[in-house]
Protein backbone atom coordinates (compact mmCIF):
# COMPACT_ATOMS: atom_id res chain seq x y z
CA UNK A 1 0.00 0.00 0.00
CA UNK A 2 1.42 3.36 -1.04
CA UNK A 3 1.33 6.10 1.59
CA UNK A 4 1.14 9.53 0.02
CA UNK A 5 3.34 12.19 1.54
CA UNK A 6 1.66 15.40 2.70
CA UNK A 7 1.35 18.07 0.02
CA UNK A 8 3.07 21.43 0.33
CA UNK A 9 -0.30 23.02 1.06
CA UNK A 10 -0.92 20.58 3.91
CA UNK A 11 2.50 21.26 5.41
CA UNK A 12 1.97 25.01 5.20
CA UNK A 13 -1.46 24.66 6.81
CA UNK A 14 0.01 22.61 9.67
CA UNK A 15 2.77 25.18 10.21
CA UNK A 16 0.29 28.06 10.16
CA UNK A 17 -1.92 26.29 12.69
CA UNK A 18 0.99 25.81 15.10
CA UNK A 19 2.20 29.35 14.44
CA UNK A 20 -1.22 30.88 15.17
CA UNK A 21 -1.79 28.86 18.33
CA UNK A 22 1.64 29.69 19.74
CA UNK A 23 1.38 33.41 18.95
CA UNK A 24 -2.11 33.61 20.46
CA UNK A 25 -0.87 31.94 23.65
CA UNK A 26 2.29 34.06 23.81
CA UNK A 27 0.27 37.25 23.25
CA UNK A 28 -2.02 36.36 26.17
CA UNK A 29 1.02 35.78 28.40
CA UNK A 30 2.63 39.05 27.25
CA UNK A 31 -0.60 40.96 27.95
CA UNK A 32 -0.72 39.50 31.46
CA UNK A 33 2.95 40.41 32.02
CA UNK A 34 2.29 43.98 30.86
CA UNK A 35 -0.65 44.28 33.27
CA UNK A 36 1.60 43.06 36.09
CA UNK A 37 4.26 45.61 35.16
CA UNK A 38 1.75 48.45 34.95
CA UNK A 39 0.26 47.46 38.31
CA UNK A 40 3.58 48.38 39.92
CA UNK A 41 3.14 52.02 38.89
CA UNK A 42 0.84 54.77 40.19
CA UNK A 43 -2.65 54.25 38.77
CA UNK A 44 -3.04 57.47 36.79
CA UNK A 45 -2.48 58.54 33.20
CA UNK A 46 0.83 60.12 34.12
CA UNK A 47 1.86 57.18 36.28
CA UNK A 48 1.10 54.54 33.64
CA UNK A 49 2.66 56.47 30.78
CA UNK A 50 5.47 58.53 32.30
CA UNK A 51 6.74 56.93 35.51
CA UNK A 52 9.93 54.89 34.92
CA UNK A 53 9.25 51.20 34.31
CA UNK A 54 10.67 48.43 36.45
CA UNK A 55 13.17 46.23 34.55
CA UNK A 56 11.52 43.34 32.69
CA UNK A 57 14.23 42.06 30.32
CA UNK A 58 12.49 38.77 29.52
CA UNK A 59 9.27 40.52 28.49
CA UNK A 60 11.11 43.09 26.38
CA UNK A 61 13.33 40.52 24.65
CA UNK A 62 10.53 38.07 23.86
CA UNK A 63 8.22 40.84 22.67
CA UNK A 64 10.90 42.15 20.33
CA UNK A 65 11.62 38.62 19.09
CA UNK A 66 7.90 38.03 18.47
CA UNK A 67 7.93 40.81 15.88
CA UNK A 68 10.38 38.76 13.83
CA UNK A 69 8.30 35.61 14.36
CA UNK A 70 5.45 37.49 12.68
CA UNK A 71 7.56 37.58 9.52
CA UNK A 72 7.20 33.79 9.50
CA UNK A 73 3.46 34.34 9.10
CA UNK A 74 4.15 36.41 5.99
CA UNK A 75 6.41 33.66 4.63
CA UNK A 76 3.70 31.04 5.17
CA UNK A 77 1.12 33.17 3.38
CA UNK A 78 3.46 33.57 0.42
CA UNK A 79 4.19 29.82 0.45
CA UNK A 80 0.44 29.20 0.29
CA UNK A 81 0.23 31.42 -2.78
CA UNK A 82 -1.64 34.23 -1.03
CA UNK A 83 -0.76 37.84 -1.88
CA UNK A 84 0.28 40.22 0.89
CA UNK A 85 -1.56 43.51 1.23
CA UNK A 86 0.36 46.76 1.70
CA UNK A 87 -1.14 46.89 5.21
CA UNK A 88 0.28 43.47 6.10
CA UNK A 89 3.63 44.18 4.47
CA UNK A 90 4.14 47.65 5.98
CA UNK A 91 2.95 46.63 9.43
CA UNK A 92 5.14 43.54 9.76
CA UNK A 93 8.14 45.23 8.16
CA UNK A 94 8.27 48.13 10.62
CA UNK A 95 6.96 46.98 14.02
CA UNK A 96 10.29 45.48 15.13
CA UNK A 97 11.94 48.85 14.50
CA UNK A 98 9.30 50.65 16.56
CA UNK A 99 9.74 48.24 19.47
CA UNK A 100 13.55 48.48 19.32
CA UNK A 101 13.50 52.28 19.36
CA UNK A 102 11.94 52.20 22.83
CA UNK A 103 14.59 50.09 24.54
CA UNK A 104 17.83 49.87 22.52
CA UNK A 105 20.56 51.97 24.11
CA UNK A 106 18.68 52.31 27.40
CA UNK A 107 19.12 50.52 30.72
CA UNK A 108 15.32 50.11 30.96
CA UNK A 109 12.61 50.43 28.31
CA UNK A 110 10.74 53.73 27.94
CA UNK A 111 7.84 54.45 30.27
CA UNK A 112 5.31 54.31 27.40
CA UNK A 113 6.46 50.84 26.25
CA UNK A 114 3.99 48.75 28.26
CA UNK A 115 0.75 50.42 27.12
CA UNK A 116 1.18 49.74 23.37
CA UNK A 117 2.47 46.27 24.28
CA UNK A 118 -0.65 45.52 26.33
CA UNK A 119 -3.03 46.79 23.65
CA UNK A 120 -1.22 45.00 20.83
CA UNK A 121 -0.90 41.74 22.77
CA UNK A 122 -4.59 41.78 23.73
CA UNK A 123 -5.66 42.25 20.11
CA UNK A 124 -3.18 39.65 18.88
CA UNK A 125 -4.51 37.09 21.36
CA UNK A 126 -7.91 37.29 19.66
CA UNK A 127 -6.54 37.81 16.15
CA UNK A 128 -4.30 34.74 16.10
CA UNK A 129 -7.05 32.68 17.73
CA UNK A 130 -9.27 33.76 14.82
CA UNK A 131 -6.59 32.78 12.30
CA UNK A 132 -6.45 29.39 14.02
CA UNK A 133 -10.24 28.81 13.94
CA UNK A 134 -11.72 31.27 11.40
CA UNK A 135 -15.01 29.39 10.98
CA UNK A 136 -15.64 29.26 14.72
CA UNK A 137 -14.62 32.86 15.40
CA UNK A 138 -16.02 34.43 12.22
CA UNK A 139 -18.46 36.63 14.22
CA UNK A 140 -15.51 38.51 15.76
CA UNK A 141 -13.71 39.18 12.46
CA UNK A 142 -14.99 42.74 12.12
CA UNK A 143 -14.49 43.34 15.84
CA UNK A 144 -10.79 42.53 15.51
CA UNK A 145 -10.31 45.28 12.91
CA UNK A 146 -12.21 47.76 15.07
CA UNK A 147 -10.08 46.84 18.06
CA UNK A 148 -6.96 47.40 15.96
CA UNK A 149 -8.21 50.86 14.98
CA UNK A 150 -8.96 51.64 18.64
CA UNK A 151 -5.52 50.33 19.60
CA UNK A 152 -3.74 52.65 17.18
CA UNK A 153 -5.82 55.66 18.18
CA UNK A 154 -5.03 54.98 21.84
CA UNK A 155 -1.31 54.63 21.16
CA UNK A 156 -1.25 57.86 19.15
CA UNK A 157 -2.92 59.71 22.04
CA UNK A 158 -0.39 58.17 24.43
CA UNK A 159 2.48 59.33 22.23
CA UNK A 160 1.10 62.87 22.07
CA UNK A 161 0.56 62.98 25.84
CA UNK A 162 4.02 61.69 26.76
CA UNK A 163 5.76 63.94 24.23
CA UNK A 164 3.89 67.03 25.44
CA UNK A 165 4.59 66.10 29.07
CA UNK A 166 8.29 65.60 28.39
CA UNK A 167 8.59 68.96 26.68
CA UNK A 168 6.47 70.96 29.11
CA UNK A 169 7.69 69.47 32.39
CA UNK A 170 11.44 69.51 31.78
CA UNK A 171 11.85 65.78 31.33
CA UNK A 172 9.27 64.44 33.79
CA UNK A 173 8.40 61.58 31.47
CA UNK A 174 10.82 58.70 30.89
CA UNK A 175 10.53 58.48 27.12
CA UNK A 176 12.74 58.80 24.07
CA UNK A 177 11.66 61.74 21.93
CA UNK A 178 13.20 60.07 18.88
CA UNK A 179 11.25 56.85 19.53
CA UNK A 180 8.06 58.84 20.03
CA UNK A 181 8.49 60.76 16.78
CA UNK A 182 9.19 57.53 14.89
CA UNK A 183 6.20 55.84 16.52
CA UNK A 184 3.95 58.81 15.76
CA UNK A 185 4.72 58.58 12.06
CA UNK A 186 4.38 54.80 11.82
CA UNK A 187 1.29 54.48 14.03
CA UNK A 188 -0.30 57.26 11.99
CA UNK A 189 0.36 55.18 8.87
CA UNK A 190 -1.03 52.05 10.54
CA UNK A 191 -4.20 53.87 11.56
CA UNK A 192 -4.85 55.20 8.05
CA UNK A 193 -4.29 51.76 6.53
CA UNK A 194 -6.50 49.95 9.06
CA UNK A 195 -9.29 52.50 8.61
CA UNK A 196 -9.00 52.13 4.85
CA UNK A 197 -9.13 48.34 5.22
CA UNK A 198 -12.24 48.58 7.41
CA UNK A 199 -14.00 50.91 4.99
CA UNK A 200 -13.07 48.79 1.99
CA UNK A 201 -14.16 45.50 3.54
CA UNK A 202 -17.09 46.50 5.74
CA UNK A 203 -18.28 49.87 4.45
CA UNK A 204 -20.39 48.51 1.59
CA UNK A 205 -21.84 45.82 3.84
CA UNK A 206 -22.84 48.45 6.40
CA UNK A 207 -24.48 50.61 3.72
CA UNK A 208 -26.45 47.63 2.37
CA UNK A 209 -27.62 46.82 5.90
CA UNK A 210 -28.75 50.42 6.43
CA UNK A 211 -30.71 50.46 3.17
CA UNK A 212 -32.39 47.16 4.04
CA UNK A 213 -33.70 48.67 7.26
Amino acid sequence: MCVRSPSVAQRVLALRTAHNVLLSLYSAIAAAAAIHSLALRPFSVHGLLCEPAEPAPLLVTTWYFSKFVEWFDSSLLLAAGKPLSSLHYNHHLTTATVVASHFVGRAVRTSIFDIPLLLNAAVHTLMYAYYWRPALLRPVKRLITRLQITQHMSVLLSILYTTATRMSRAGECDISVFANVLSLGLYGMYLVQFMSFHLRNYGKEQRRSTKAE
